[in-house]
């Protein structure tokens, strides 16, 4: 008996163990308000404050809540945490709890962290969510369910560390929280539940890194010391896959076996998860001398914005779209990049080049299978809902072939040697008066545009009768390799001024007669429309005035700008409030021009192209920078220019876009920057409303940031070695990637020793008194 009595004693502690004290709610009674709160690298750490509640009219009617106020000199990572020991109770993270909520109420738009901890000092990479509501309580979602657990030497999770204004500040900033709950949350699954598919490139035109259909090459590492993810090895079906949680950027390397792709024409790649929406690939060549930094190395990184989530993404992307990649004979770095940054979780499988072969000629996987009711949808085509009769899927006057196919047991149309063809219901025409949207799902491995036009036989019900309407929406640029849902309004089909008798649907492609596209789920529905313009302002920004040159923000002084919308602009402009924050407004938008031609900016010393958009109605947002080289003259046989295009943007919502200035390309010089042209489709038809656009240095506390001048070598290096510079200077001030001044050198020597390994930036005084600086990498 007492054995039984000792285990029964022993297992309820085990299981009391394993569940954490919430919620914090900061009540008399409850989690939080008795806690022991440190508030950390917060200038003088003012204490964190229990009070009553500022706001009660809001979603949060709580009694008392918890107040912190953020230095205007503390670190951008200024907190506060509970006890290692005691408070929060020791758990584990598992998909009962791994939703973590916290209400917020903010004058600010900032980051918001939350990281757990164990009481050996173990502790989880942060994840960051921001604010989008001030002055009002709004409740923050962070999603821990791709996040680890402690190593089992380092005890349960046991402490939570909440970063309430994460980011730079120029004043103290109070944040209110309060109600951090625990739980399941219902979120999309975590993982992949079937394995990538199989490649079916032939053998003898692959090289691959990873795959176990092939032979793979040596590969010197799947996650580089300077890399910022977690990488785990998983089986999935039964195959190997590498998984990569936390992500912001991986590196993998094959620089003792450096590939020759030069007869390769793509690059293939199966990614999954759950919640990126962004993803990148650069692929580095160290040049015929074999060495990173030996001055012929050539490099690109191709973006795929809004992939979808929770399903195998096959991308096969040609090697003719690394542009920069000038040179492929000793292909030595391979870097995976993920937004949002450091939070991402991606799985990846089947990565190899191959040659002869273009993208998977079909889809490999069913269309989605739709999720609206369906007392609100009225269904051409789709295996969920029951279909209205159509005439014909491919009239005789059609320039395409038709096929009617399975995949995966689901019925889907295929139309090869594409350039339009006509689907009809004329016998039975749709009244649509009462739906809001089209939705159709397409797969192509090689189209470049598709548009749809839907043609309304007017009241009299026959073609050409003298009250037929119609409107065609094109899509340009959709993602390839992969099925693409198109939830187009109808209110973007504006010449469709009558939708009673709707008749014929004519599908468009291009590369024209070459183009094959496999189509499912065609129906149209009814759901609320997308607001016409946005209700918020645009988020404020957080970088620093010293690093940006801003051409318009409220936030920053103004460089002068000579023209909003010039006179060759498609376009009209209006100046509007949000919110009360100035606004430019471009509606029937083409394309629109903004000149700087009088005050020419010169943007060396920037990183990164910031803009926030909102649009109810854009299917896709290009940006073109132009530099109008050493003369200052427009065509004077020295410009530069590059336009990035977003495709298929979130509609409805500010989106902010941050560009890497190495993306673009073709902006060989940058000093004389005259012209910003946005671009839109649908041509002539989009309405975009546009804030904060300005450029800006992720690289703090380094100024006068020139061309590399003088060599740093070795580098990479490995951790407690000198690096020597190839000229001597005065001094040399090391810098992390944060920013953070690490040690000043007085001569040309940097001494390694004690260093953790990772990313920094040396600032170097020259003799002739000038600053450079340039990046080394500790291993």
């Amino acid at each position: 008996m007492k054995n039984n009595l000792l285990f029964t004693i022993m297992l309820m502690a085990s299981t009391m163990g394993f569940a954490q004290n919430g919620p914090i709610d900061f009540e008399a009674g409850g989690n939080g308000a008795n806690w022991t709160w440190t508030v950390f690298e917060n200038a003088d750490n003012p204490a964190l404050e229990i009070i009553a509640n500022p706001d009660p009219s809001g979603m949060n009617t709580s009694a008392t809540v918890a107040k912190f106020t953020a230095r205007e000199n503390g670190e951008a990572y200024a907190g506060c945490e509970s006890d290692k020991n005691a408070d929060l109770g020791p758990f584990v993270l598992d998909a009962t709890n791994s939703t973590i909520k916290i209400m917020v109420w903010k004058s600010v738009i900032s980051d918001v962290g939350i990281k757990l901890a164990s009481p050996m000092g173990w502790a989880q990479v942060e994840i960051k969510v921001p604010n989008t509501l001030i002055n009002q309580w709004e409740e923050i979602t962070f999603n821990f369910s791709s996040y680890l657990n402690p190593p089992v030497d380092q005890g349960q999770l046991s402490q939570i560390i909440i970063f309430p204004d994460f980011g730079d500040r120029n004043q103290d900033n109070v944040v209110f929280f309060d109600n951090i709950t625990f739980s399941s949350g219902g979120s999309s699954p975590t993982g992949p539940t079937v394995a990538a598919p199989a490649p079916t490139q032939d053998a003898a035109n692959v090289i691959s890194l990873f795959s176990h259909v092939y032979t793979n090459v040596p590969v010197d590492t799947w996650r580089t010391d300077w890399s910022v993810a977690t990488l785990e090895e998983v089986m999935i079906e039964g195959n190997a896959t590498k998984k990569y949680s936390n992500l912001d950027f991986v590196g993998i390397e094959t620089v003792a076996n450096q590939l020759d792709i030069t007869e390769k024409t793509f690059l293939h790649v199966d990614v999954w998860s759950p919640n990126f929406t962004s993803f990148g690939i650069k692929l580095v060549d160290f040049g015929a001398d074999g060495a990173f930094g030996g001055g012929d190395d050539a490099e690109h990184q191709v973006n795929i914005n809004m992939p979808a989530q929770s399903q195998w993404v096959s991308l096969d992307i040609p090697l003719a779209d690394f542009t920069g990649l000038t040179t492929r004979a000793n292909i030595a770095q391979y870097i995976c990049v993920s937004q949002p940054s450091g939070t991402s979780t991606v799985y990846l499988d089947n990565l190899y080049f191959y040659s002869g072969g273009s993208a998977p000629s079909g889809p490999a996987t069913a269309a989605p299978t739709p999720m609206q009711l369906p007392e609100n949808v009225i269904s051409m085509f789709s295996g969920a809902y029951t279909d209205v009769a159509v005439d014909t899927w491919r009239t005789d006057w059609s320039a395409a072939t038709l096929e009617d196919v399975m995949i995966q047991g689901n019925a889907t149309k295929k139309y090869s040697d594409l350039d339009f063809v006509g689907i009809e219901t004329v016998a039975n025409q749709l009244d649509i008066t009462e739906m809001t949207y089209l939705h159709v799902d397409v797969w192509s491995s090689n189209f470049t545009l598709f548009g749809i036009k839907l043609v309304d036989f007017g009241a009299d019900g026959a073609f050409g009768g003298g009250d037929d309407v119609e409107h065609q929406v094109d899509i340009t640029m959709p993602a390839q390799g992969q099925w693409v849902s198109l939830d187009i309004p109808l209110n973007q089909f504006a010449g469709l001024t009558t939708r009673a008798n709707l008749a014929q649907y004519i599908l468009v492609g291009q590369p024209t007669g070459a183009t094959t596209i496999y189509l499912d789920n065609m129906y149209f529905y009814k759901g609320g429309e997308t607001p016409s313009g946005p209700s918020s302002a645009a988020p404020t920004p957080t970088v620093p005035s010293e690093r940006v040159i801003s051409l318009f923000s409220d936030a920053y002084t103004d460089v002068t700008v000579d023209t909003w919308r010039t006179d060759w602009s498609a376009a009209i402009l209006e100046d509007v409030m949000i919110a009360g924050n100035a606004t430019k407004k471009y509606s029937n938008l083409d394309f629109v021009g903004i000149e700087t031609i009088a005050n020419q900016l010169n943007i060396n010393n920037m990183t990164h192209f910031h803009l926030d958009v909102w649009s109810s109605d854009f299917t896709s947002f290009g940006i073109k920078l132009v530099d109008f080289g050493p003369n200052g003259i427009f065509d004077g046989g020295d410009d530069a220019e590059h336009q990035i295009d977003i495709m298929a943007p979130a509609q409805g919502e500010w989106v902010s876009l941050d560009i890497p200035l190495t993306q673009f390309v073709g902006l060989t010089t940058k000093a004389n920057l005259a012209q910003y042209i946005l671009v839109g489709q649908p041509t002539g038809a989009t309405t975009v409303y546009v804030d904060n656009m300005y450029f800006y240095t992720t690289i703090t506390n380094i100024n006068n940031l020139d061309n590399n001048v003088i060599a740093i070598y070795p580098n990479p290096v490995k951790a407690g070695n000198e690096v020597r510079l190839s000229a001597d200077v005065n001094q040399i001030e090391l810098f992390d990637i944060a920013g953070k001044l690490i040690s000043t050198f007085r001569n040309s020597v940097i001494n390694t020793s004690g260093l953790n390994e990772g990313i920094y930036f040396a600032r170097i005084l020259t003799q002739n008194g000038k600053l450079i600086t340039q990046k080394l990498v500790i291993n």
